[in-house]
C-alpha cells in the first residue's frame, strides 16, 4: 500500500503557506515605505542645513526665475517662476544647482521615488523648493509629500506655511 499526501492535504498545506507569504510580503511593503519617508526626512535636512549655508554666507535665496542673489546668478528652474523640484526633467536646470555650484553640497539628493512631473501634474514625489520674494507667502518653502499622503513643509511660520525670516531675491 502506498502511503503519501492526498489532494486535500497539499491544497491545505499551499493555502497556509500562500497566507504566510503575503503576510511576509505586506510587512516588507510597510518597511520600504517607511524607510523611503525617513530618507525624505534626512535628506531635507540636508537640503535646509545647505540653504542655511548658502544663506549665510550669500544673505538671500534665490527666486526661480532671473535671481539677483549673488550666490545663484543663472540659476533657474526648470519651470521658470514656479516651484523648483526635485523630478525636473533630463536636460533641465538641476534641482537647487546653485547648491552644488556653489560649494555646499555635493550632490543635491532626490526623492526615492521622484515621479511628478509639471507642478504636481501627475505624480507627487518629489522635492520642493520655492522663496516668495514678497506678499502674504513670502519667504522659503521646503517640503515633500509622504507615502501617505501628507505634506511636510520643512520650514513653517506661525500660520504654517512659510519662514519669511528669508530673504528671496
Amino acid at each position: 500500500m502506498k502511503r503519501g499526501f492526498t489532494l486535500v492535504e497539499l491544497l491545505v498545506v499551499i493555502a497556509i503557506i500562500s497566507m504566510l507569504a503575503s503576510m511576509v510580503l505586506s510587512s516588507i511593503n510597510t518597511a520600504r515605505v517607511k524607510a523611503r519617508d525617513a530618507r525624505r526626512i534626512m535628506d531635507i535636512q540636508q537640503i535646509y542645513l545647505a540653504l542655511n549655508l548658502f544663506y549665510a554666507k550669500y544673505g538671500c535665496l534665490p527666486i526661480t526665475n532671473g535671481t539677483a542673489c549673488s550666490g545663484a546668478i543663472g540659476w533657474s528652474d526648470y519651470n521658470i517662476g514656479g516651484w523648483d523640484y526635485s523630478s525636473q526633467p533630463a536636460g533641465s536646470p538641476t534641482f537647487l544647482g546653485f547648491l552644488q555650484t556653489s560649494g555646499f553640497i555635493s550632490k543635491v539628493p532626490a526623492d526615492p521615488v521622484n515621479n511628478m512631473t509639471g507642478d504636481g501634474t501627475s505624480g507627487q514625489f518629489a522635492y520642493r523648493y520655492y522663496c516668495y520674494p514678497s506678499g502674504a507667502n513670502q519667504g522659503l518653502h521646503l517640503g515633500f509629500f509622504r507615502e501617505s499622503g501628507t505634506w511636510v513643509e520643512v520650514i513653517k511660520n506661525t500660520n504654517g506655511w512659510a519662514d519669511p525670516g528669508y530673504l528671496c531675491k
